[in-house]
């Protein structure tokens, strides 16, 4: 097997396992479940990181996988994280490859935006099967500000997966290619 393949087989091992482990530490019973009560915490931020930092498959896959072992715990037992998280990480592939520069900034916004729309959806679900009474409090109370809190937390994510992703390529391709560089 090539060195390029080497390395680029034990990155993607290592955003899967930092997924795996994000993931038993926010859905533990734990400060850090009860500190992000909407179910993506630093989930997103990572999903969203490992996938901009590599591209639009790899990010299906991590997607894939934060997908599934959300909805493992998930008192919902339709699939909805899993295709809320693939589309999310290859979005987050395919834009940062192809169309926005792969900045922490760049990350912060699309985490943000992903995580408010699902607030919104999950809003509107919980209006049109409970009573529409409390949604006001149901987003200022815990949606927005678990939203929030995700965005910022970006960095923290952010930063270690390109770190990662430039550490580990090959010096053939790091010299042809600067798709995961930070401006």
């Amino acid at each position: 097997m090539r060195q390029d393949t080497k390395l680029r087989i034990l990155r993607r091992c290592i955003f899967a396992a930092a997924i795996i482990t994000v993931f038993l530490l926010q859905s533990t019973a734990s400060y850090v479940s009860y500190s992000f009560p909407f179910p993506t915490g630093l989930l997103l931020p990572l999903t969203v990181s490992a996938a901009m930092a590599e591209r639009e498959y790899a990010g299906l896959c991590f997607g894939l996988l934060a997908g599934v072992l959300t909805d493992t715990v998930s008192t919902v037992t339709d699939g909805v994280f899993t295709l809320y998280y693939a589309v999310i990480a290859c979005a987050a592939g395919l834009l940062a490859h192809y169309v926005f520069r792969n900045t922490v900034l760049t990350a912060m916004l699309f985490t943000a935006v992903s995580g408010t729309a699902y607030c919104f959806i999950l809003l509107i679900f919980n209006c049109l099967i409970h009573d529409a009474s409390y949604a006001g409090e149901l987003l200022k109370g815990t949606y927005l500000p678990s939203v929030i809190l995700s965005a910022v937390l970006t960095p923290i994510t952010f930063y270690p997966a390109v770190y990662l992703h430039n550490r580990m390529r090959s010096p053939d391709a790091a010299a042809g290619s600067s798709s995961a560089q930070t401006h």
